[in-house]
């Protein structure tokens, strides 16, 4: 599942990816690499983003 939407929606929130990263217990490094579509999600990892974020995996994925 490619997160379209991720790093919009991550800045609009005001959130660096290390912040992100630290709310779901991941590196950086793994943030950058789901908004630049080079590591694929589970459907749960992206629940908990969504969930992260306060936004619904729909919008993530700019749907």
């Amino acid at each position: 599942m490619k997160m379209t939407k991720l790093a919009e929606i991550r800045k609009q929130k005001g959130l660096t990816q290390e912040e992100l990263a630290q709310k779901l217990g991941v590196k950086d490094i793994t943030i950058s690499r789901y908004e630049r579509g080079e590591r694929q999600l589970t459907i749960e990892k992206a629940q908990a983003i969504a969930n992260a974020l306060g936004c619904t995996i729909s919008e993530l994925i700019g749907g």
